[in-house]
């Protein structure tokens, strides 16, 4: 084995656990996001004269957390590419000296979680749950009347 190929295989391991780390991150911010969702919930169900304003903050964080996951599941799937480009110019000479053998996540997982990917379990949520509230919106709208005399409320009310 040749300097070169030592750190390929160093590299290697850097991004393996790289793409490792991400898992960590996609897991609490799965959490995190449905936490948030809950209070959205919660808001929701305490309803005050402005029903709209809690499915549209719903909305938004929907969106906002679709991208911000899509990112972190980009990083990870290029991560892995990178890795897996630099495992296949090892010798396997190199793979038996280092102990790196490949297991199929499927021998690893039961069969249906092996199967399905990371990147549907983490965006379907967010997809999901901006259609529920965007549904929820449109009905609200499209039941409620406003009168001029229940306008939004003046800065001026307040003290402002």
């Amino acid at each position: 084995m040749d300097e070169r190929e030592k750190n390929q295989i160093e590299a290697w391991k850097v991004l393996v656990d790289l793409w490792k780390s991400e898992n960590a991150v996609k897991t609490s911010k799965l959490m995190m996001f449905f936490a948030v969702q809950s209070l959205f919930v919660v808001a929701f169900s305490m309803r005050t004269g402005f029903d709209w304003v809690v499915p549209v903050l719903a909305l938004l964080f929907s969106v906002l957390w679709f991208f911000c996951i899509g990112r972190t599941v980009a990083c990870q799937k290029h991560w892995k590419k990178k890795a897996d480009g630099l495992f296949s110019k090892f010798s396997e000479e190199s793979k038996e000296a280092y102990g790196i053998f490949p297991t199929p996540l499927d021998e690893l997982l039961f069969p249906i979680y092996g199967r399905m990917p990371a990147t549907y379990i983490l965006l379907f949520p967010p997809v999901l749950t901006f259609v529920i509230w965007l549904i929820i919106l449109v009905f609200i709208l499209s039941t409620t009347t406003i009168h001029p005399s229940e306008s939004l409320p003046q800065l001026g009310q307040y003290g402002v």
